[in-house]
């Protein structure tokens, strides 16, 4: 009967161990999963703002307002056409949200261009540009739908 005792005791601790071990495993399982989520979010939030900056696009503003020089047949990077800008939609793809878009400029005034409402789990960027021939820091709000 002593020796059944001693197999039980061993057997109900390695289960505990085993228990503690899974829970380790659970909790650093959804960690991971929720940084991979966060750097998703960062890595659109980053590229939107990019393709802003250096692309042009007539019919979707939000995915390129760069600056089109038409003497050099060419788009100005990182030269932001306000007029078209304030033509951008909300942008609604893959799961994410264009919430609010602006520009901070070096006297302290700010333009809001586009703000809309929804999302949740929000990240802001920014980036350095020339808007109306004055630097500017143009911010995206990207949110996760």
């Amino acid at each position: 009967m002593l020796f059944s005792t001693d197999l039980l005791c061993s057997f109900l601790g390695i289960c505990m161990i085993a228990l503690v071990s899974l829970q380790c495993i659970n909790g650093s399982v959804e960690a991971s999963a929720a940084q991979l989520q966060n750097f998703e979010l960062e890595k659109n939030t980053i590229m939107l703002l990019d393709a802003m900056a250096k692309n042009r696009n007539e019919e979707n503003p939000a995915l390129g307002a760069a600056v089109y020089n038409a003497e050099k047949r060419r788009v100005e990077e990182n030269n932001i056409d306000i007029a078209l800008l304030k033509q951008a939609n909300p942008l609604v793809s893959g799961g994410i949200i264009l919430k609010k878009i602006s520009l901070h400029y070096k006297n302290g005034e700010t333009k809001t261009i586009l703000e809309t409402t929804g999302g949740e789990n929000c990240l802001a960027a920014g980036r350095v540009v020339l808007a109306g021939g004055k630097k500017a820091l143009l911010e995206g709000v990207v949110c996760i739908e």
